[in-house]
């Protein structure tokens, strides 16, 4: 069957006469847009898709209805166009604790439209969604593209029995699994041997540079962290690293960013332990339409993240010409060192606050990362080269 879809798919791409485009994606993901609590894949997911239907192909994203944790917020079942997106949310139940326990009958809508589908991108996880998703798109031969987005590494405990159970066979019956990077191409491959990896990393869109606000004049400086508080992404050690700053005479001020994922009680906790309520701000989260201007008034974005695969704040941060600090932890540290686009430092807080106060103290160090920044997401990070490598993989997983 999947041969025959493969044929036919190949029939209608010559037929579209747009250089072999697929004419029918799915995509899934537990949640999309206006949820904007879960960071990075739903991002993701959402760039993928617009650009695709830039590209003239027909792309339905297949989702549930949840737009929010806290409260809890449910859209309902519906469909609706979003600039020739389509979007199919399913209605939702979702337990504590929240994510991966979400449940709807996207796998069914699935099998509705199988038909009328040429390839499914799930963007995947050890999450109901996904896996119930993958296991249809399987049983009815439909070509089907697999993303973990790096989420998969951590095979301690329970997850390791749920990997051995359905997640391993999962990844062995795609047609392609996607990697961010080599280091999650091992991880991949340790996990399913015979799973056929390859890589794609993560693109944000290019644009120009607006430029940091007042040409990088205003004072105090404003040193950013923006991203879900999430222990994974190390709130404390930024408030760490401002102590030492402010305790090192630098007059910055420091504005955390971000929804709540488990660290916010306990970082507020500290900053006013460690009388820094006066340097050191909570913004909570926000909506992607204002994001854009938290970074143009930054000075400097840092993200004390370990294990971060492919950090897409710190690309958009870039981008906005915000000279960035990542650890060497994170899994594009080498390439934006290379680029000289970030400075790398260690995850401990005095080499983050080391690498901070050159930017802050050197104007030279902060208007070379400006300029390195926008041009590396140009040139290397852009969504258009990424989806110039999708859509290969996409014919590949067809044929």
């Amino acid at each position: 069957m999947t041969y025959l879809r493969g044929r036919r798919w190949a029939r209608r791409a010559r037929e579209a006469g747009n250089g072999g485009a697929i004419v029918r994606i799915g995509i899934v993901t537990t949640v999309f847009a206006p949820n904007a609590e879960c960071g990075g894949p739903v991002t993701v997911a959402g760039q993928h898709a617009r650009e695709l239907v830039r590209r003239g192909h027909e792309v339905t994203v297949f989702t549930s209805d949840l737009i929010a944790f806290a409260p809890r917020t449910h859209l309902g079942a519906l469909e609706c166009q979003d600039d020739g997106l389509t979007i199919r949310y399913f209605r939702s139940w979702a337990p504590r604790p929240r994510y991966p326990a979400v449940l709807a009958r996207v796998a069914a809508g699935i099998r509705e439209r199988a038909t009328r589908l040429d390839v499914v991108h799930i963007h995947f996880a050890r999450e109901v969604i996904p896996a119930s998703t993958a296991a249809a798109t399987r049983s009815l031969g439909i070509p089907t593209v697999l993303q973990p987005h790096g989420m998969l590494g951590n095979v301690a405990g329970i997850r390791g029995v749920v990997d051995r159970l359905w997640v391993r066979r999962a990844l062995e019956n795609a047609s392609v699994v996607l990697a961010l990077q080599d280091h999650e191409r091992g991880q991949l491959e340790r996990l399913a041997p015979g799973a056929r990896i390859r890589i794609l990393p993560n693109g944000i869109a290019a644009g120009s540079s607006p430029g940091r606000a007042d040409g990088n004049g205003h004072h105090p400086k404003t040193v950013l962290f923006l991203a879900r508080l999430h222990p994974r992404k190390r709130v404390m050690a930024f408030i760490e690293m401002a102590r030492l700053l402010r305790d090192g005479g630098v007059d910055a001020r420091f504005v955390v960013v971000g929804h709540d994922a488990g660290d916010r009680a306990q970082a507020e906790r500290r900053v006013s332990a460690l009388g820094l309520s006066d340097a050191v701000s909570f913004a909570g989260g926000v909506p992607a339409s204002e994001v854009a201007a938290w970074y143009e008034a930054a000075d400097v974005y840092v993200l004390p993240a370990v294990d971060e695969p492919f950090p897409l704040t710190a690309l958009e941060a870039m981008r906005a010409g915000v000279p960035v600090v990542v650890t060497d932890r994170c899994g594009i540290s080498s390439a934006l060192e290379r680029a000289g686009a970030a400075l790398v430092s260690s995850p401990d807080p005095a080499s983050l606050s080391h690498h901070v106060k050159r930017i802050l103290t050197d104007s030279e160090v902060a208007d070379r990362l400006a300029t390195a920044g926008p041009r590396s997401v140009a040139t290397t990070f852009s969504i258009t080269s990424v989806v110039d490598h999708l859509e290969e993989l996409y014919a590949d997983a067809a044929s």
